[in-house]
């Protein structure tokens, strides 16, 4: 994780206070009281970098303002000489287009670096596919797969994509159906809608896990001994895989 003024930036993108990250992770602690599963939550501002995309598009555009200057390549010339007042050499109209190209590319590169950018040039695909890979990479860094009984589930929240996984280790997805967590992840995603939600997202996230703990009771009821295996707060991940 990386420092304080990161998980601030983080926190403020995504409309979560130090109040709402003390809420949840008293309720993962509530609801694993009355449960023998544990519950991580991670949260990250993307899954991947979308380089290739951003670039793919930057040289689009590119190839597209060349294309529409080339027509226009004489009158450019002629209206130079007519303002140096001197015949241009050979090399400076085909060095002006370049370094116009150069600065183009490089200026809708970082446009593109833009969340609402990236969410329009960014085939859904790659997205959904994106967040998938870095869900399964923290499920096993965190060692969510490594509880005693694996009874662990992991819910990952990714901001760019706007979306949620809820990834449950074989001893829970044996009982309970993914398809369940699925409608739990949904119902998560709409609390992150800003605009449109009638709760926080804090709340949303808090009654999440608090909906994944009644699961859990009712399939893993605690036992005489139960540790706490994993971390009970929301971890703030890097962005890109």
């Amino acid at each position: 994780m990386k420092g304080s003024k990161y998980i601030e930036k983080v926190l403020k993108r995504s409309h979560l206070t130090e109040q709402d990250l003390d809420n949840i992770k008293k309720a993962v602690n509530t609801a694993e009281k009355n449960t023998n599963g544990e519950i991580a939550l991670a949260l990250t501002p993307a899954s991947h970098d979308y380089s290739f995309w951003e670039l793919l598009f930057s040289l689009f555009a590119g190839i597209v303002v060349f294309c529409v200057m080339l027509p226009f390549s004489a009158d450019f010339e002629k209206w130079a000489e007519s303002h140096l007042w001197a015949t241009l050499p050979a090399w400076y109209l085909p060095g002006f287009f370049g370094a116009v190209l150069v600065i183009l590319i490089g200026l809708v590169f970082m446009i593109a670096n833009i969340p609402v950018i990236d969410r329009l040039i960014v085939p859904k695909d790659s997205r959904t596919a994106a967040v998938t890979r870095r869900t399964a990479r923290h499920f096993t860094e965190s060692g969510v797969y490594a509880t005693k009984d694996n009874s662990g589930i992991l819910i990952f929240i990714s901001l760019l994509e706007h979306e949620v996984r809820i990834v449950a280790d074989f001893g829970i997805s044996s009982k309970i159906n993914q398809l369940e967590w699925d409608a739990l992840a949904a119902g998560l995603v709409s609390g992150f809608n800003y605009k449109n939600s009638k709760i926080t997202a804090g709340d949303a996230i808090v009654k999440t896990v608090e909906k994944c703990g009644k699961l859990l009771a009712e399939h893993f009821p605690p036992l005489e001994e139960n540790p706490n295996e994993l971390n009970d707060g929301l971890v703030i991940l890097p962005s890109g895989e």
